[in-house]
């Protein structure tokens, strides 16, 4: 069917949508692979001083075999597309697809709490809010002011 095809456009759009569909797709996998990974592993993955996991982009895939047949297909359709269709949004849409790799890697880090608010300085205290009145505020009504009426000149 795509060697049939005669629009240029609709070549452009079935490699770019399909190569994104399939990255997006080993993207998911590997992403569920690193979540399940460090949920099994528990405690042991963990390192005790880290508060903070990051999934930074990585070449390698560790999902399985068909996402390395799909990791390809991805890349081959979307090279193809940023080949075929230079200067064009497919294009540029492919080159930012293809710009990291599919697979994902957990980077643990520390960052520090931030420092508790500055206690204030003894002296005098805080005035208490004001107590809660139970007398109802009655509002005087308000009318609306008239525009001034422009003068126009006789025609």
């Amino acid at each position: 069917m795509y060697s049939k095809e005669t629009s240029p456009r609709w070549r452009a759009w079935y490699d770019l949508t399909y190569g994104r569909l399939l990255a997006m797709m080993v993207r998911c996998n590997e992403y569920n692979w690193a979540c399940a990974t460090m949920k099994a592993k528990g405690a042991d993955f963990v390192d005790k001083k880290s508060n903070r996991w990051q999934f930074k982009p990585d070449g390698s895939l560790h999902y399985g075999s068909q996402d390395e047949r799909m990791t390809k297909e991805a890349t081959r359709l979307l090279t193809r597309c940023v080949k075929d269709n230079p200067g064009t949004p497919w294009a540029v849409l492919a080159q930012r697809e293809l710009k990291d790799p599919f697979g994902f890697k957990v980077v643990e880090a520390y960052v520090a709490p931030p420092p508790p608010p500055p206690k204030p300085k003894p002296g005098k205290p805080a005035p208490p809010p004001p107590a809660p009145s139970n007398q109802r505020r009655t509002e005087q009504p308000r009318k609306l002011q008239k525009p001034v009426e422009a003068v126009l000149p006789k025609l």
